[in-house]
């Protein structure tokens, strides 16, 4: 299966599973070490692209709990002490 990664700078770093897509994490490392997690969801039957998923700047770097497929990514969030479950759909 080909794929281009979303950027030279980008490396794979994992890739899940679920409903019939794939989601690959890729990881760029900025010149300060920040660090910043794209996923590229393709179909799994026959590689073709579906989107290229960023969280949004509420999560901040936030990494998913779990690739839900077409319903996207389930991320949990510490707010005061209290577990928050959200997910994040395919955009």
């Amino acid at each position: 299966m080909k794929f281009a990664r979303p950027g030279n700078d980008a490396f794979g770093d994992g890739l899940e599973l679920a409903d019939g897509f794939l989601s690959i994490r890729f990881v760029t490392i900025d010149k300060d070490h920040s660090v910043h997690t794209q996923f590229l969801v393709l179909y799994a039957a026959n590689g073709a692209n579906y989107a290229l998923y960023r969280g949004s700047d509420e999560l901040g770097k936030t990494s998913p709990l779990c690739f839900t497929g077409r319903s996207g990514y389930l991320f949990e969030m510490n707010d005061h002490g209290r577990i928050k479950l959200l997910t994040e759909a395919l955009r």
